[in-house]
């Protein structure tokens, strides 16, 4: 299988001012919009796609569009992207490669615009004194 990603208009701007820090607490929140999905040939579909990112409270906004090409997938996939006419979702495999290649775009752009970027942060919890997590793993 071969998915060829091009991406055709990106836009990033960032709303919050540079001299003040981000607030403690802002929401992420992505989509991924999939249109106008078409069968080429037996073996090769294609779309168009948007992808969005908005913060909340406006820290910035972050747009990216293009279209994806699928070649020759396998067969269990071939079989639901032909009744995606009636289903109108496509695989999540096929969802989760396109935001792959996608999200790694879209932290390139957030860096550019010095933002933060549309992950989640891995969080940290401080442990208390006196108590002791067991060992994850025991030999």
């Amino acid at each position: 299988m071969k998915v060829n990603i091009n991406i055709v208009d990106v836009s990033v701007e960032r709303l919050w001012p540079l001299n003040k820090s981000f607030p403690p607490k802002f929401q992420v929140n992505s989509n991924l919009n999939i249109m106008n999905f078409k069968a080429i040939s037996e073996n090769t579909f294609t779309s168009d796609f948007i992808f969005s990112v908005n913060y909340v409270p406006p820290i910035a906004q972050l747009r990216i569009r293009g279209t994806f090409t699928l070649i020759d997938p396998p067969t269990e996939i071939k079989a639901a992207l032909k009744e995606k006419g009636s289903s109108k979702k496509l695989p999540p495999p096929i969802i989760q490669i396109i935001l792959n290649s996608i999200l790694a775009d879209a932290v390139i752009l957030s860096k550019i615009v010095n933002i933060p970027p549309p992950l989640p942060f891995p969080s940290i919890i401080p442990q208390k004194e006196g108590k002791r997590r067991p060992p994850s793993y025991v030999a």
